[in-house]
């Protein structure tokens, strides 16, 4: 699905859906790590 999504016949409109993509994949991972975060009362 990215794959489709990156591909463009414009260089610049291709190289800024990449950095879309690579913020996306950053934001989910640190959305993940907080959701993972476990709390104890140690």
């Amino acid at each position: 699905m990215a794959m489709m999504y990156i591909s463009h016949a414009d260089e610049t409109e291709r190289r800024a859906r990449i950095e879309r993509v690579k913020q996306g994949i950053a934001d989910s991972t640190i959305e993940t790590s907080i959701r993972l975060t476990k709390i104890t009362n140690e």
